[in-house]
């Protein structure tokens, strides 16, 4: 199987290796994750009611999504599955953190009335 463009496969062979490597990913994954929690502090702002923050067709959609991008890219079951568990958490600490957000956006708000 050819591996999609934006996959790098790289060989490891000592723990320095593997600690670089990771240290080289963190460093490419903060911008990534800032950016997402931008994207949820935008979502607070625009979003008129408190349970529109949660949408669980919008979790299926990019559970699916992220699975079918994985396995693109070569992933066995185990990786998709590992996939799977890792946005399923990375998403309900988002839809946390944007209800945080929507919240002090509600209080902001009564205050100002």
């Amino acid at each position: 199987m050819t591996r999609p463009q934006g996959f790098k496969a790289v060989t490891l062979h000592t723990m320095t290796d593997v600690r670089h490597q990771v240290d080289t990913l963190d460093a490419q994954l903060v911008p990534l994750l800032l950016q997402r929690l931008q994207c949820m502090r935008a979502a607070a702002q625009i979003k008129s009611k408190r349970d529109q923050v949660r949408d669980d067709q919008r979790v299926a959609a990019v559970l699916d999504h992220v699975k079918r991008r994985a396995r693109q890219l070569g992933a066995d079951a185990s990786d998709v599955d590992a996939i799977e568990a890792i946005y399923s958490q990375l998403i309900e600490f988002c839809i946390g953190y944007e209800l945080r957000h929507f919240d002090q956006k509600s209080a902001q708000q009564e205050v100002g009335r």
